[in-house]
């Protein structure tokens, strides 16, 4: 017992499993008495699992064993389940001819419980491919429930009964082999004999579920007697049947289907013994999802003067209403059949796609794409136009870009250059080198861009020279005066209060002295060339 007058059992088994009593005496006032009931649960072993390893006739009148399941050593003693395929199964215990268990109960030398149940069963042919397994279920503390299972097993079934008819009939049984099927056939002259005819037909899509145009359609017929029948396929038409084809295997598939592929198929079983009450024909109706090519307005190809407007519009047609979406490029631009471009510039010419799909049919989709174009007078793309270089004599690259439809036709302002075009879409590139002199730098450079519609230009400015030293010798300022600040200095430039490379009239320190050395404008345009140097 423990200080707080708890009681502990270090080891409790199975033998401690009972009620246990507390008193409490309080002298002249009496005593009072409390009951606890200990519950000892044990888990069982994974079940051990016993089938029946014979050959099961489906002919016979009574159940059979089938499997027995054993969980040893729990506590309390688990109940047993059975399962087939999935389903349980309520097996009485009574016996029956159809389907019981028996089970059964012992309480080892340990005190634990070890339990068996065994599984009877007359199966039937449709038995034949059943997973069967068994479940054992045991309670835990606090209302909790665990279980375990057996591995699946299942029945090895037959319906030929050569045995019982060479008993009956010995003197006129002949054995003859079918070469082709590789099969034993029993022919019987005289004496009685049940035939193993097909009683149960299924004709099934096997694949896929949802069928479009195109794709390859599966379906499969399948009886239940032995030899496997064969099978004849036929197209239901206006109450007229078209044979398609004879299958040994029973499986018919259909290449790329069409919209024309809709309709009612038939699968005829040819088993002559099956009496006349057996439904040997089964049908099938399949569907097979379509959509029409999409119809685009005001067409494939369109043209827009620049800042105008323009409607594209979609249409589409299928089995099912299609969801329409509108695309440039990857991106989504539009969803719906139409797709309205306002002020249209440029950058809006282009391939726009219209697609079509229907979500619930994975894969129906199609496509149609427009061409819009965008015709007006040349618009420069904005570069950069100013250009400082340190001397004459040095060579740079210039770029001149335009936008326009029809193509503009770019011409520089100098005189023997060999300039290098390229284009794409609706925009026109041109690149010169271009060897700097002081009358270029004077002049400027000129690029001119020129359609039907009308031009656009492009001024490039050259300058030479130090930026910093033309900026102090216009100001009339002594170059010993442009202080080069310390790190305290660049660290307070970092503040977050100043913008880089832009000029501030709150700068601390040593430089309060150049604002009245130069001049508000002289101050303001040499901290914009000096602070991108300094921070």
């Amino acid at each position: 017992m423990d200080p707080d007058l708890s009681l502990v059992l270090p080891k409790a088994d199975v033998s401690d499993e009972r009620a246990f009593s507390c008193q409490v005496t309080a002298g002249t006032a009496g005593s009072a008495e409390g009951v606890a009931q200990l519950r000892v649960y044990e888990p069982p072993e994974p079940p051990a699992l016993t089938a029946n390893p014979g050959i099961l006739s489906v002919m016979e009148r009574s159940a059979s064993e089938i499997a027995t399941c054993s969980s040893r050593n729990a506590n309390p003693a688990p109940p047993i389940s059975w399962f087939k395929d999935g389903a349980r199964l309520e097996a009485p215990t009574e016996r029956n001819d159809d389907l019981y268990v028996v089970s059964r109960s012992v309480k080892e030398a340990s005190g634990l419980q070890s339990v068996s149940s065994t599984l009877y069963l007359r199966p039937s042919k449709a038995d034949k491919d059943a997973q069967f397994q068994c479940l054992v279920q045991y309670p835990l503390p606090r209302g909790q429930v665990g279980n375990t299972t057996s591995e699946r097993f299942s029945l090895m079934l037959h319906w030929h009964f050569a045995e019982d008819m060479e008993r009956k009939d010995p003197c006129h049984r002949i054995a003859a082999k079918d070469p082709e099927w590789k099969k034993w056939w029993w022919v019987f002259v005289g004496g009685s004999f049940t035939p193993d005819f097909t009683e149960n037909v299924e004709f099934t899509l096997e694949s896929p579920v949802v069928i479009k145009e195109g794709d390859d359609v599966r379906l499969r017929c399948q009886g239940d007697g032995q030899p496997e029948p064969e099978y004849i396929f036929y197209r239901v038409q206006a109450s007229q049947a078209v044979e398609l084809a004879t299958k040994q295997d029973g499986v018919l598939t259909l290449p790329s289907v069409s919209r024309a592929s809709s309709g009612t198929y038939r699968c005829q079983v040819l088993d002559f013994d099956s009496p006349p009450e057996v439904q040997l024909e089964k049908e099938v109706i399949i569907h097979v999802n379509y959509l029409d090519p999409l119809t685009l307005h005001p067409g494939r190809r369109v043209t827009v003067p620049l800042g105008g407007d323009v409607t594209l519009t979609c249409s589409g047609q299928g089995s099912q209403p299609p969801k329409l979406v509108w695309r440039k490029g990857k991106e989504r631009v539009a969803h719906g059949d139409t797709h309205t471009l306002h002020s249209v510039s440029y950058q809006m010419a282009g391939t726009y796609t219209c697609e079509a799909s229907v979500p619930s049919v994975p894969g129906l989709q199609r496509d149609q794409t427009i061409q819009v174009t965008v015709e007006g007078k040349p618009e420069m793309e904005e570069r950069p136009t100013r250009h400082q270089l340190l001397a004459e004599g040095q060579r740079i690259q210039l770029t001149c870009s335009a936008l326009g439809h029809p193509e503009p036709e770019l011409s520089w302002s100098l005189p023997g250059v060999k300039p290098v075009v390229s284009s794409t879409g609706n925009q026109v590139m041109s690149q010169v080198m271009v060897e700097v002199t002081a009358a270029l730098a004077k002049s400027g450079i000129w690029c001119q861009a020129r359609n039907r519609f009308g031009e656009a230009t492009q001024h490039f400015i050259l300058e030479i020279g130090d930026p910093v030293l033309q900026t102090a010798t216009a100001c009339q300022t002594p170059l010993r005066l442009l202080p080069w600040p310390g790190p305290s200095v660049r660290r307070s430039l970092r503040s977050p209060g100043l913008s880089r490379g832009q000029p501030h009239m709150g700068l601390p320190g040593p430089f309060s002295p150049l604002l009245t050395a130069f001049g508000p404008s002289c101050y303001r345009t040499l901290l914009g060339l000096l602070l991108p140097s300094w921070v």
